[in-house]
Protein backbone atom coordinates (compact mmCIF):
# COMPACT_ATOMS: atom_id res chain seq x y z
CA UNK A 1 0.00 0.00 0.00
CA UNK A 2 2.78 2.41 0.90
CA UNK A 3 4.60 1.76 -2.38
CA UNK A 4 1.42 2.30 -4.37
CA UNK A 5 0.85 5.62 -2.60
CA UNK A 6 4.37 6.79 -3.39
CA UNK A 7 3.92 5.85 -7.07
CA UNK A 8 0.61 7.72 -7.11
CA UNK A 9 2.24 10.78 -5.54
CA UNK A 10 4.97 10.79 -8.17
CA UNK A 11 2.44 10.43 -11.01
CA UNK A 12 0.39 13.30 -9.64
CA UNK A 13 3.54 15.35 -9.07
CA UNK A 14 4.73 14.76 -12.63
CA UNK A 15 1.33 15.77 -14.00
CA UNK A 16 1.40 19.00 -11.96
CA UNK A 17 4.96 19.72 -13.05
CA UNK A 18 3.96 19.42 -16.71
CA UNK A 19 0.98 21.68 -16.15
CA UNK A 20 3.12 24.41 -14.55
CA UNK A 21 6.24 24.45 -16.73
CA UNK A 22 7.34 27.98 -15.83
CA UNK A 23 7.15 27.36 -12.07
CA UNK A 24 8.80 23.96 -12.45
CA UNK A 25 11.60 25.33 -14.62
CA UNK A 26 12.37 28.17 -12.20
CA UNK A 27 12.29 25.77 -9.24
CA UNK A 28 14.62 23.28 -10.92
CA UNK A 29 16.99 26.04 -12.07
CA UNK A 30 17.13 27.61 -8.58
CA UNK A 31 17.80 24.26 -6.96
CA UNK A 32 20.38 23.33 -9.59
CA UNK A 33 22.32 26.57 -9.21
CA UNK A 34 22.30 26.30 -5.40
CA UNK A 35 23.66 22.75 -5.52
CA UNK A 36 26.18 23.64 -8.27
CA UNK A 37 27.68 26.57 -6.34
CA UNK A 38 27.74 24.56 -3.13
CA UNK A 39 29.36 21.58 -4.83
CA UNK A 40 32.03 23.77 -6.43
CA UNK A 41 33.12 25.16 -3.04
CA UNK A 42 32.96 21.75 -1.37
CA UNK A 43 34.91 20.03 -4.17
CA UNK A 44 37.62 22.71 -4.08
CA UNK A 45 38.23 21.92 -0.40
CA UNK A 46 37.66 18.21 -0.89
CA UNK A 47 40.59 18.20 -3.33
CA UNK A 48 42.73 19.98 -0.73
CA UNK A 49 42.15 17.51 2.12
CA UNK A 50 40.72 14.22 0.79
CA UNK A 51 42.79 11.07 0.10
CA UNK A 52 43.36 11.49 -3.65
CA UNK A 53 46.15 9.86 -5.69
CA UNK A 54 49.02 10.11 -4.97
CA UNK A 55 48.29 11.80 -1.64
CA UNK A 56 46.24 8.87 -0.37
CA UNK A 57 47.85 8.89 3.10
CA UNK A 58 46.51 12.31 4.07
CA UNK A 59 44.54 11.00 7.06
CA UNK A 60 47.81 9.64 8.52
CA UNK A 61 49.99 12.58 7.54
CA UNK A 62 51.22 15.45 9.70
CA UNK A 63 52.81 18.56 8.25
CA UNK A 64 55.54 20.85 9.57
CA UNK A 65 56.08 23.88 7.36
CA UNK A 66 57.21 26.75 9.57
CA UNK A 67 59.72 27.32 12.35
CA UNK A 68 60.25 30.54 14.30
CA UNK A 69 63.36 31.18 16.41
CA UNK A 70 63.43 34.22 18.68
CA UNK A 71 66.59 35.82 20.06
CA UNK A 72 65.50 37.03 23.49
CA UNK A 73 68.57 39.23 23.99
CA UNK A 74 68.44 41.03 20.64
CA UNK A 75 64.63 40.96 20.46
CA UNK A 76 64.78 39.59 16.91
CA UNK A 77 63.02 36.69 15.26
CA UNK A 78 63.79 34.50 12.25
CA UNK A 79 60.96 32.64 10.52
CA UNK A 80 61.27 29.99 7.85
CA UNK A 81 60.89 26.24 7.47
CA UNK A 82 63.10 23.50 8.94
CA UNK A 83 66.85 23.54 8.58
CA UNK A 84 68.85 20.50 7.53
CA UNK A 85 70.29 20.38 11.06
CA UNK A 86 66.81 20.22 12.59
CA UNK A 87 65.76 17.69 9.99
CA UNK A 88 68.74 15.43 10.70
CA UNK A 89 68.84 15.74 14.49
CA UNK A 90 65.11 16.01 15.31
CA UNK A 91 62.81 14.96 12.51
CA UNK A 92 64.35 11.92 10.82
CA UNK A 93 64.97 10.11 14.17
CA UNK A 94 61.37 10.57 15.44
CA UNK A 95 60.24 7.39 17.20
CA UNK A 96 56.49 7.93 16.73
CA UNK A 97 56.70 8.37 12.96
CA UNK A 98 56.38 5.57 10.43
CA UNK A 99 57.92 7.59 7.59
CA UNK A 100 59.42 11.07 7.37
CA UNK A 101 60.11 12.94 4.16
CA UNK A 102 61.42 16.42 3.53
CA UNK A 103 61.13 18.66 0.49
CA UNK A 104 63.67 21.37 -0.25
CA UNK A 105 61.34 24.28 -0.93
CA UNK A 106 57.75 23.65 -1.90
CA UNK A 107 57.96 23.57 -5.69
CA UNK A 108 60.94 24.91 -7.57
CA UNK A 109 60.36 26.84 -10.77
CA UNK A 110 62.97 28.30 -13.08
CA UNK A 111 64.34 24.89 -14.08
CA UNK A 112 64.92 24.09 -17.74
CA UNK A 113 65.76 20.97 -19.71
CA UNK A 114 68.14 21.41 -22.63
CA UNK A 115 66.99 19.11 -25.48
CA UNK A 116 69.58 16.98 -27.26
CA UNK A 117 68.54 18.37 -30.64
CA UNK A 118 69.35 21.90 -29.51
CA UNK A 119 65.75 23.10 -29.70
CA UNK A 120 64.01 25.45 -27.29
CA UNK A 121 64.54 24.74 -23.61
CA UNK A 122 61.69 22.99 -21.79
CA UNK A 123 60.49 24.52 -18.49
CA UNK A 124 59.96 21.83 -15.85
CA UNK A 125 58.87 21.69 -12.23
CA UNK A 126 61.40 20.02 -9.96
CA UNK A 127 60.86 18.62 -6.50
CA UNK A 128 63.99 17.93 -4.44
CA UNK A 129 63.33 15.35 -1.76
CA UNK A 130 64.43 12.01 -0.30
CA UNK A 131 63.57 8.32 -0.91
CA UNK A 132 60.86 8.30 1.79
CA UNK A 133 58.86 10.75 -0.35
CA UNK A 134 57.61 7.84 -2.45
CA UNK A 135 56.43 6.01 0.67
CA UNK A 136 54.62 8.97 2.20
CA UNK A 137 53.11 9.68 -1.23
CA UNK A 138 52.63 6.20 -2.73
CA UNK A 139 53.03 6.83 -6.46
CA UNK A 140 52.30 4.09 -8.96
CA UNK A 141 55.52 3.27 -10.81
CA UNK A 142 55.03 2.67 -14.52
CA UNK A 143 58.66 1.66 -14.87
CA UNK A 144 61.80 1.42 -12.77
CA UNK A 145 61.81 2.44 -9.13
CA UNK A 146 62.58 5.33 -6.78
CA UNK A 147 66.15 6.50 -6.30
CA UNK A 148 67.68 4.50 -3.46
CA UNK A 149 69.00 5.54 -0.08
CA UNK A 150 72.51 4.95 -1.42
CA UNK A 151 71.77 7.26 -4.37
CA UNK A 152 70.49 9.86 -1.93
CA UNK A 153 73.47 9.68 0.42
CA UNK A 154 75.98 9.85 -2.42
CA UNK A 155 74.22 12.74 -4.19
CA UNK A 156 74.28 10.84 -7.48
CA UNK A 157 72.14 12.37 -10.24
CA UNK A 158 69.48 9.65 -10.41
CA UNK A 159 65.93 11.00 -10.76
CA UNK A 160 62.31 9.94 -11.12
CA UNK A 161 60.08 11.47 -13.80
CA UNK A 162 56.32 11.80 -13.81
CA UNK A 163 54.52 10.32 -16.80
CA UNK A 164 53.71 13.77 -18.20
CA UNK A 165 57.24 14.97 -17.45
CA UNK A 166 58.76 12.02 -19.31
CA UNK A 167 56.66 12.80 -22.38
CA UNK A 168 57.65 16.47 -22.33
CA UNK A 169 61.35 15.84 -21.68
CA UNK A 170 62.08 12.63 -23.59
CA UNK A 171 59.07 12.23 -25.88
CA UNK A 172 57.59 9.07 -24.30
CA UNK A 173 57.30 7.18 -21.01
CA UNK A 174 59.95 4.57 -21.91
CA UNK A 175 62.50 6.68 -20.06
CA UNK A 176 64.19 4.40 -17.53
CA UNK A 177 67.96 4.33 -18.11
CA UNK A 178 67.96 7.39 -20.34
CA UNK A 179 69.71 10.67 -19.53
CA UNK A 180 68.87 14.31 -20.10
CA UNK A 181 70.34 17.71 -19.32
CA UNK A 182 68.67 19.78 -16.60
CA UNK A 183 70.13 23.20 -15.91
CA UNK A 184 73.21 22.09 -17.88
CA UNK A 185 73.83 19.04 -15.67
CA UNK A 186 73.22 15.44 -16.72
CA UNK A 187 70.64 13.32 -14.89
CA UNK A 188 69.76 9.65 -15.31
CA UNK A 189 66.16 8.39 -15.08
CA UNK A 190 65.67 5.46 -12.69
CA UNK A 191 61.86 5.48 -12.52
CA UNK A 192 58.65 6.85 -14.06
CA UNK A 193 55.48 7.37 -12.01
CA UNK A 194 51.87 7.89 -13.01
CA UNK A 195 51.27 11.63 -12.92
CA UNK A 196 49.17 13.26 -10.25
CA UNK A 197 47.34 16.54 -10.63
CA UNK A 198 48.83 20.01 -10.35
CA UNK A 199 46.05 20.68 -7.84
CA UNK A 200 47.91 18.38 -5.43
CA UNK A 201 50.94 20.63 -5.19
CA UNK A 202 52.68 18.78 -2.34
CA UNK A 203 53.28 15.77 -4.57
CA UNK A 204 53.22 17.26 -8.07
CA UNK A 205 56.36 17.71 -10.17
CA UNK A 206 57.88 16.77 -13.50
CA UNK A 207 61.20 15.73 -11.99
CA UNK A 208 61.87 14.24 -8.54
CA UNK A 209 65.50 14.32 -7.49
CA UNK A 210 67.52 13.81 -4.29
CA UNK A 211 68.02 17.14 -2.57
CA UNK A 212 71.59 16.02 -1.94
CA UNK A 213 72.23 16.85 -5.61
CA UNK A 214 71.99 20.52 -4.69
CA UNK A 215 75.06 22.37 -3.48
CA UNK A 216 74.51 23.78 0.00
CA UNK A 217 71.56 21.52 0.89
CA UNK A 218 72.97 21.16 4.44
CA UNK A 219 73.35 24.85 5.20
CA UNK A 220 71.44 26.35 8.11
CA UNK A 221 70.51 29.75 9.41
CA UNK A 222 72.52 31.51 12.10
CA UNK A 223 69.74 31.04 14.68
CA UNK A 224 71.32 27.86 16.05
CA UNK A 225 70.85 26.21 12.64
CA UNK A 226 67.14 25.51 13.28
CA UNK A 227 65.48 27.40 10.42
CA UNK A 228 65.96 26.61 6.76
CA UNK A 229 64.19 25.65 3.52
CA UNK A 230 62.74 22.20 4.28
CA UNK A 231 59.05 21.32 4.50
CA UNK A 232 58.34 18.11 6.37
CA UNK A 233 55.63 15.48 5.86
CA UNK A 234 55.32 12.80 8.53
CA UNK A 235 53.35 9.61 8.03
CA UNK A 236 51.96 8.18 11.27
CA UNK A 237 51.61 4.47 12.03
CA UNK A 238 47.91 5.21 12.60
CA UNK A 239 45.59 8.22 12.59
CA UNK A 240 45.36 8.03 16.42
CA UNK A 241 49.12 8.42 16.92
CA UNK A 242 49.18 12.19 16.35
CA UNK A 243 49.21 13.13 20.09
CA UNK A 244 52.27 10.92 20.69
CA UNK A 245 54.14 12.51 17.81
CA UNK A 246 53.31 16.04 18.90
CA UNK A 247 54.30 15.26 22.47
CA UNK A 248 57.65 13.90 21.25
CA UNK A 249 58.33 17.03 19.21
CA UNK A 250 57.21 19.34 22.02
CA UNK A 251 59.69 17.59 24.30
CA UNK A 252 62.46 18.36 21.81
CA UNK A 253 61.37 22.01 21.71
CA UNK A 254 61.28 22.16 25.51
CA UNK A 255 64.82 20.78 25.78
CA UNK A 256 66.12 23.19 23.17
CA UNK A 257 64.57 26.24 24.83
CA UNK A 258 66.10 25.28 28.19
CA UNK A 259 69.53 24.59 26.72
CA UNK A 260 69.78 27.91 24.86
CA UNK A 261 69.80 30.92 27.23
CA UNK A 262 69.14 33.49 24.48
CA UNK A 263 67.11 31.50 21.95
CA UNK A 264 63.54 30.26 21.93
CA UNK A 265 61.98 28.08 19.24
CA UNK A 266 58.25 28.11 18.39
CA UNK A 267 56.57 25.63 16.04
CA UNK A 268 53.10 27.24 16.24
CA UNK A 269 51.44 24.03 17.49
CA UNK A 270 52.90 22.04 14.61
CA UNK A 271 53.02 19.49 13.16
CA UNK A 272 49.43 19.87 11.97
CA UNK A 273 47.11 17.16 10.69
CA UNK A 274 46.99 17.37 6.92
CA UNK A 275 43.35 18.57 6.81
CA UNK A 276 44.30 21.68 8.79
CA UNK A 277 47.33 22.48 6.66
CA UNK A 278 45.47 24.02 3.64
CA UNK A 279 43.33 26.18 5.96
CA UNK A 280 46.24 28.18 7.34
CA UNK A 281 46.02 31.75 6.12
CA UNK A 282 49.76 32.41 6.29
CA UNK A 283 52.80 30.22 6.56
CA UNK A 284 53.60 31.17 10.16
CA UNK A 285 50.17 31.74 11.72
CA UNK A 286 47.77 29.37 13.38
CA UNK A 287 44.43 28.56 11.81
CA UNK A 288 41.94 31.40 12.25
CA UNK A 289 38.84 29.24 12.60
CA UNK A 290 36.51 32.23 12.94
CA UNK A 291 37.87 33.76 9.74
CA UNK A 292 37.61 30.46 7.85
CA UNK A 293 33.95 30.14 8.83
CA UNK A 294 33.28 33.81 8.10
CA UNK A 295 34.60 33.51 4.57
CA UNK A 296 33.43 30.06 3.59
CA UNK A 297 30.67 29.20 6.05
CA UNK A 298 28.61 32.27 5.27
CA UNK A 299 29.22 31.75 1.57
CA UNK A 300 27.87 28.21 1.76
CA UNK A 301 24.90 29.33 3.82
CA UNK A 302 24.14 32.06 1.28
CA UNK A 303 24.24 29.58 -1.59
CA UNK A 304 21.86 27.27 0.27
CA UNK A 305 19.51 29.53 2.24
CA UNK A 306 18.96 32.40 -0.20
CA UNK A 307 17.61 30.09 -2.95
CA UNK A 308 15.56 28.22 -0.32
CA UNK A 309 13.96 31.48 0.83
CA UNK A 310 13.23 32.50 -2.76
CA UNK A 311 11.74 29.09 -3.50
CA UNK A 312 9.63 29.40 -0.37
CA UNK A 313 8.17 32.64 -1.73
CA UNK A 314 7.44 30.97 -5.08
CA UNK A 315 5.75 28.04 -3.37
CA UNK A 316 3.68 30.36 -1.18
CA UNK A 317 2.43 32.19 -4.27
CA UNK A 318 1.78 28.87 -5.97
CA UNK A 319 -0.22 27.59 -3.00
CA UNK A 320 -2.45 30.66 -3.11
CA UNK A 321 -3.26 29.78 -6.72
CA UNK A 322 -4.12 26.21 -5.71
CA UNK A 323 -6.41 27.04 -2.78
CA UNK A 324 -9.56 26.18 -4.67
CA UNK A 325 -8.07 22.84 -5.76
CA UNK A 326 -7.13 22.02 -2.18
CA UNK A 327 -10.57 23.08 -0.94
CA UNK A 328 -12.33 20.77 -3.40
CA UNK A 329 -10.10 17.86 -2.47
CA UNK A 330 -10.81 18.52 1.22
CA UNK A 331 -14.53 18.47 0.45
CA UNK A 332 -14.15 15.01 -1.09
CA UNK A 333 -12.46 13.66 2.02
CA UNK A 334 -8.74 14.32 1.58
CA UNK A 335 -7.18 15.18 4.94
CA UNK A 336 -4.46 17.72 5.56
CA UNK A 337 -1.61 15.18 5.80
CA UNK A 338 -2.49 13.67 2.40
CA UNK A 339 -2.55 17.10 0.75
CA UNK A 340 0.66 18.13 2.49
CA UNK A 341 2.33 14.90 1.38
CA UNK A 342 1.28 15.63 -2.20
CA UNK A 343 2.95 19.06 -2.10
CA UNK A 344 6.14 17.69 -0.53
CA UNK A 345 6.43 14.82 -3.01
CA UNK A 346 5.96 17.28 -5.86
CA UNK A 347 8.80 19.44 -4.54
CA UNK A 348 10.97 16.39 -3.86
CA UNK A 349 10.63 15.37 -7.51
CA UNK A 350 11.63 18.87 -8.63
CA UNK A 351 14.55 18.90 -6.17
CA UNK A 352 15.88 15.57 -7.50
CA UNK A 353 15.85 16.90 -11.05
CA UNK A 354 17.51 20.11 -9.85
CA UNK A 355 20.13 18.11 -7.93
CA UNK A 356 21.13 16.17 -11.05
CA UNK A 357 21.35 19.37 -13.09
CA UNK A 358 23.33 21.04 -10.28
CA UNK A 359 25.85 18.19 -10.23
CA UNK A 360 26.34 18.44 -13.99
CA UNK A 361 26.69 22.24 -13.76
CA UNK A 362 29.29 21.95 -11.00
CA UNK A 363 31.34 19.48 -13.06
CA UNK A 364 31.11 21.68 -16.12
CA UNK A 365 32.13 24.77 -14.15
CA UNK A 366 35.09 23.03 -12.54
CA UNK A 367 36.36 21.54 -15.79
CA UNK A 368 36.03 24.78 -17.76
CA UNK A 369 37.39 26.98 -14.96
CA UNK A 370 39.94 24.57 -13.49
CA UNK A 371 42.84 26.94 -14.19
CA UNK A 372 41.50 29.54 -11.72
CA UNK A 373 38.64 28.11 -9.63
CA UNK A 374 40.91 25.93 -7.48
CA UNK A 375 43.01 28.95 -6.55
CA UNK A 376 40.07 31.14 -5.48
CA UNK A 377 40.54 30.63 -1.75
CA UNK A 378 44.34 30.49 -1.64
CA UNK A 379 46.01 33.12 0.52
CA UNK A 380 48.71 33.59 -2.13
CA UNK A 381 47.40 32.56 -5.56
CA UNK A 382 50.16 31.47 -7.95
CA UNK A 383 49.79 31.55 -11.75
CA UNK A 384 49.91 28.14 -13.38
CA UNK A 385 53.46 27.58 -14.68
CA UNK A 386 54.22 27.32 -18.37
CA UNK A 387 53.71 23.86 -19.79
CA UNK A 388 51.50 22.61 -16.94
CA UNK A 389 48.12 21.16 -17.85
CA UNK A 390 45.65 21.03 -14.97
CA UNK A 391 44.01 17.59 -14.92
CA UNK A 392 40.97 16.62 -12.90
CA UNK A 393 40.52 12.92 -12.16
CA UNK A 394 37.11 11.31 -11.52
CA UNK A 395 37.92 10.81 -7.83
CA UNK A 396 38.52 14.57 -7.55
CA UNK A 397 35.23 15.54 -9.22
CA UNK A 398 32.90 13.07 -7.54
CA UNK A 399 32.74 11.77 -4.02
CA UNK A 400 29.47 9.98 -3.17
CA UNK A 401 29.65 11.18 0.44
CA UNK A 402 30.21 14.82 -0.54
CA UNK A 403 27.35 14.77 -3.04
CA UNK A 404 24.96 13.04 -0.65
CA UNK A 405 25.70 15.59 2.10
CA UNK A 406 25.30 18.59 -0.23
CA UNK A 407 22.21 17.16 -1.91
CA UNK A 408 20.68 16.04 1.40
CA UNK A 409 21.11 19.53 2.87
CA UNK A 410 19.50 21.08 -0.21
CA UNK A 411 16.61 18.59 -0.10
CA UNK A 412 16.01 19.36 3.57
CA UNK A 413 15.99 23.13 2.99
CA UNK A 414 13.76 22.81 -0.09
CA UNK A 415 11.28 20.60 1.73
CA UNK A 416 11.18 23.05 4.62
CA UNK A 417 10.66 25.91 2.18
CA UNK A 418 7.72 23.94 0.74
CA UNK A 419 6.35 22.71 4.07
CA UNK A 420 5.88 26.10 5.71
CA UNK A 421 3.72 27.82 3.05
CA UNK A 422 1.86 24.56 2.33
CA UNK A 423 1.06 24.04 6.01
CA UNK A 424 -0.17 27.61 6.37
CA UNK A 425 -2.40 27.38 3.28
CA UNK A 426 -3.88 24.01 4.24
CA UNK A 427 -4.96 25.35 7.65
CA UNK A 428 -7.62 27.48 5.96
CA UNK A 429 -11.13 26.06 6.08
CA UNK A 430 -12.83 24.41 3.12
CA UNK A 431 -15.31 27.23 2.43
CA UNK A 432 -12.55 29.88 2.29
CA UNK A 433 -10.36 27.70 0.09
CA UNK A 434 -13.17 26.97 -2.41
CA UNK A 435 -14.42 30.55 -2.54
CA UNK A 436 -10.96 32.16 -2.68
CA UNK A 437 -10.62 31.80 -6.46
CA UNK A 438 -14.30 32.04 -7.40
Amino acid sequence: YRTDMIKLYFKQSWALIRQNKLFSSLYVLGTGLAIAMTMIIVIVYYVKIAPIYPETNRSQTMVLTSVAVKNTEQHSMTKSSCSYHMLKEWIYPLKNAEEVTAVLGRMLLGNYVQPEDGGNVIPVMVKQTDPAFFRVFPFEFLGGQAFSQADFESGIHNVVLSESGARRILGDTEAVGRTFSLNFEDYRVVGVVRSGSYMLSDSYADVYMPYTCITGYDRGDKMANMVGPYQVFIKLPGADDAPKLRAEIQELVHKFNHSQPDLEIDLNNQPLPYWQYPLKQMGYSEIDRANVFKIHGWLLLAFLFVPAINLGGMISSRMEQRLSEMGIRKAFGANRSVLLGQVLWENLALTCVGGLIGLLLSWGGLVLGRNWIFGLFNSWPVPIPEGVEVNLSPDMLFSPLVFVLAFGTCVLLNLLSAFCPAWYSLRKNIIYSINEKI
